[in-house]
């Protein structure tokens, strides 16, 4: 039986990232937050979502998770990274 690899999740604040980092960082945030709005528009108006509900998404590869929650979801909380910056 093979040994599961226990993962250590840390947080990264996106301030820290050096600026090249960041700037993809943030193109990823918007790209997310629109598809997001799109799916989210797109499963109400055929009728798969209550209109009262909020989307929360999770992705795996290029399969997608979708449950609907009463209040918007926060971020969860982990250790912290920082990176220097030049």
């Amino acid at each position: 039986m093979a040994t599961r690899e226990e993962l250590k999740w840390q947080n990264i604040n996106a301030d820290d990232l050096p600026a090249e980092v960041k700037k993809s960082f943030e193109a990823m945030v918007e790209a997310e937050a629109a598809f997001k709005a799109d799916l989210e528009k797109l499963l109400k108006s055929e009728g798969h979502m209550p209109e009262d509900k909020f989307l929360v998404v999770s992705r795996k590869g290029r399969r997608l998770g979708v449950a609907y929650a009463s209040t918007p979801r926060g971020e969860g909380g982990a250790g912290s990274l920082k990176f220097k910056s030049k």
